[in-house]
C-alpha cells in the first residue's frame, strides 16, 4: 500500500510532525529565555508527542538533578502551563492552541544506564577461554 505524500514513512502526517517540531521550539524558548521560577533548574525539552488532531501536546522533557529537583521542575511547569501555551499559540497561529502537558522523557536516563553498563563491561577482563577437550584413548580423529 503506497503511503500519501502528505505522510512520512511511518504513516504520521507531516503536518502533525512540523507543529510537534514548532512546539518543541517554542516550548523550549519559553522554557529558558522567558520563565523566572527558582523551581526550574537546568531542564532540556527533548520531544513532543501531539495528537492527530493537533488538539493535545504532550511535552517531554529531560531535567538535571535527581528526583525532588525533577517533581519541583514538573510542578513549575504545571503552574507555568498555561503561560507557555499562550506564548505557542500566539507564536503558531494554530486555529487551535493545543492543551499541554508535561512528562519527565525516561529515555534519556535509560541511555544513560545502558551507556554505563556497557562501559562497565568494557572494562571488566574477557573471560579465559576454554581448553580444548583432551580425546579420549581410542577415538579417531576427525
Amino acid at each position: 500500500m503506497a503511503i500519501p505524500r502528505h505522510h512520512d514513512e511511518e504513516g504520521e502526517p507531516l503536518r502533525v510532525k512540523r507543529v510537534a517540531e514548532a512546539i518543541k521550539e517554542e516550548a523550549s524558548l519559553t522554557i529558558t529565555q522567558k520563565l523566572a521560577d527558582p523551581r526550574l533548574g537546568f531542564i532540556t525539552v527533548t520531544r513532543v508527542k501531539i495528537s492527530r488532531d493537533l488538539r493535545d501536546a504532550v511535552i517531554y522533557i529531560s531535567i538535571l538533578g535527581g528526583t525532588s529537583e525533577r517533581s519541583k521542575a514538573l510542578h513549575a511547569l504545571a503552574d507555568a502551563a498555561g503561560f507557555i501555551k499562550r506564548g505557542i499559540g500566539d507564536r503558531l497561529e494554530l486555529r487551535f492552541t493545543p492543551n499541554i502537558r508535561f512528562e519527565f522523557d525516561e529515555g534519556i536516563d535509560k541511555s544513560i544506564r545502558v551507556a554505563e553498563l556497557l562501559r562497565q563491561a568494557s572494562e571488566e577482563p574477557p573471560p579465559t577461554p576454554l581448553k580444548p577437550l583432551e580425546e579420549e584413548p581410542g577415538e579417531k580423529q576427525k
